[in-house]
């Protein structure tokens, strides 16, 4: 659920390995696509979220607002309705209890992460490294998933599943007939569905707070962005992701932004599972490896210029999108962000409803917001404050 302490290794999909690894990493990835994430049949879960979330932006009436929390209540709200079948509104205290320590577990990861590596340490007085406040507030998180769990398995019906948790149930059920040994268990279940919340709120939602930051330094480039909105999905045309191969110039300053912001400037640890040889260095096979991704994306050799937003360093010389290998904000290989699919519907999704109703503008003082961030697991924004002006609505 959080990189803290070795105490969470060998559990849900993130921290595991192996057997426990192989089995759920497939069972996801399955699940996902049966759910229909990143298809046009989800659309429709997005949208409705996208609906709330466009009355809290009204509701600020034009004055300058720090979005953090509305994106990340939007985005985990999406993630909700894939493990539980349900969305939780925006000044529910619960909710917004497990969002602020989500974000406060993510930003202390750095100095927890040390016990990974010099495991003595934990036992030093007092709580230096803060590793003992994350895994209280781990356990805090985990109270209320068994919570939500025991209601699932309780009303668990396997003629009608509907959610994440409820293919997991009747996953399981079938995998113990059938194969005894099998790795699936409530408590992975309660570490997975701890995965997904994480993974797929801090990703995507801290995506979308950089886009904002560079739409606002960039208004050259939120314009180009809406005019081609306004030409593709006039007036409140609802987006569909069937519109996204018609805004060329909008996915490529997404890309950019995936690459400029570096959300995930340094991977999750992976270990080598066999002896091999990189450019004459032999890494022995179990050797923890962190690769260093921000090295990759502003790379001078792999991207000119690499300190500028150039939105336009993704379209070839015909307008059309071009996707290179050397862009990896999901990584790449077999452990690859599962969730890829959706949020890449999540961005387009939202930018285009955002700009559709909204002119982006700075802080009534007229500070930019910073490009500066703060490095945990994640590379995060600092707090920034901008103005949501609402834009007349053009004939469809």
């Amino acid at each position: 659920m959080f990189p803290v302490a070795h105490r969470f290794c060998s559990a849900g999909v993130v921290n595991s390995s192996g057997k426990v690894w192989k089995e759920h990493r497939k069972f996801t990835l399955t699940t996902l696509r049966n759910l229909g994430i990143g298809k046009a049949s989800f659309e429709d879960k997005v949208n409705e979220e996208l609906s709330a979330f466009m009355v809290v932006l009204e509701q600020t009436r034009g004055q300058e607002f720090d979005p953090q929390y509305a994106l990340q209540t939007a985005v985990a709200n999406i993630v909700c309705s894939i493990a539980f079948g349900k969305r939780f509104e925006y000044d529910d205290p619960v909710f917004v209890r497990f969002l602020r320590i989500f974000d406060f577990n993510m930003k202390i990861a750095g100095s927890t992460s040390i016990l990974n590596f010099l495991p003595a340490l934990r036992h030093l007085p007092g709580d230096m490294f803060r590793s003992r406040l994350a895994l209280k507030n781990v356990e805090y998180v985990q109270s209320y998933l068994r919570v939500w769990l025991d209601n699932h398995q309780q009303h668990f019906n396997p003629e009608d599943v509907t959610d994440f948790i409820d293919a997991y149930f009747a996953e399981m059920a079938k995998k113990k007939k059938n194969k005894p040994n099998t790795t699936f268990s409530y408590d992975q279940l309660l570490k997975l569905v701890g995965d997904l919340l994480v993974g797929g709120t801090e990703t995507t939602g801290t995506t979308l707070r950089w886009f904002l930051i560079f739409l606002v330094r960039w208004p050259h480039v939120q314009e180009r962005i809406r005019q081609e909105i306004d030409a593709v999905c006039p007036g409140r045309t609802t987006p569909s992701i069937h519109h996204r191969p018609l805004m060329p110039y909008l996915e490529a300053a997404i890309l950019e932004c995936q690459r400029f912001a570096d959300i995930a400037p340094f991977c999750l640890a992976h270990a080598t599972s066999r002896d091999v040889t990189l450019e004459g260095y032999r890494i022995p096979k179990g050797t923890m490896v962190i690769p260093n991704i921000h090295s990759v994306h502003f790379d001078p050799v792999l991207w000119p210029c690499p300190g500028e937003f150039r939105p336009e360093r993704f379209l070839d010389s015909q307008g059309h999108v071009i996707r290179p290998d050397t862009l990896i904000p999901f990584f790449m290989g077999k452990r690859a962000c599962p969730g890829e699919a959706l949020a890449r519907m999540e961005l387009f999704l939202f930018i285009v409803t955002i700009l559709q109703r909204f002119e982006i503008l700075p802080a009534d003082d007229g500070q930019l917001p910073s490009l500066d961030g703060k490095v945990g697991i994640t590379y995060t924004p600092c707090e920034y404050k901008v103005r949501f002006v609402c834009r007349p609505v053009t004939p469809s």
